[in-house]
């Protein structure tokens, strides 16, 4: 449970604006950093059926920690601490994004298991 008497989490927190500071330097945009164009190279060793399985289940890890995260914000009244999970919200849509295209690419998805 998150315990928001911590003084990691109260108001003002320097290490808080330093985190939100950096996460905004750190924004990156998948269209415009990535090379698309690009074969994928995967390890050849590895069967393509487990690769796109891997693959798809690190895009439903990203859909599962943006659903986390939209929930944690309901908790956070500070807000750079909640400016701080947004950006984490925004970091994890891009990798989603990526983890998507290389699923289409390799033209195979496998659903969400369950642990």
């Amino acid at each position: 449970m998150l315990d928001a008497s911590l003084p990691s989490l109260s108001y003002g927190n320097p290490r808080i604006a330093a985190l939100a500071a950096k996460a905004e330097r750190g924004q990156w945009l998948a269209a415009e950093t990535l090379a698309w164009e690009e074969k994928i190279s995967l390890p050849w060793w590895l069967p393509r059926k487990f690769q796109a399985a891997v693959i798809s289940q690190f895009y439903h890890g990203e859909l599962a920690t943006i659903r986390m995260c939209r929930k944690l914000l309901g908790a956070i009244s500070d807000p750079v601490a909640r400016r701080c999970v947004e950006l984490q919200i925004a970091d994890e849509k891009r990798h989603a994004e990526v983890y998507l295209v290389i699923c289409k690419n390799s033209r195979r998805f496998s659903p969400c298991t369950q642990p």
